[in-house]
């Protein structure tokens, strides 16, 4: 397996932006789950924009990989 190492300046800010960004998607991810598990009921929904985005509280209980 080939190894990848951004070589030039530019490659290098990519790859830090780019591992920047998949780290604030997890930080926003985890705080949107933490915040329905501890605000809903359980299949509460709240619609954020009416018709277009809203969180449901669900439970899945399967496994998942």
């Amino acid at each position: 397996m080939k190894r990848i190492v951004p070589n030039s300046a530019s490659e290098k800010r990519i790859f830090i932006l780019s591992g920047i960004a998949a780290l604030l998607l997890l930080v926003i991810d985890q705080a949107t789950k933490l915040w329905v598990v501890r605000s809903f009921e359980l299949n509460e929904r709240v619609d954020l924009i009416p018709g277009l985005f809203s969180f449901t509280y669900v439970r899945n209980y399967g496994a998942a990989w």
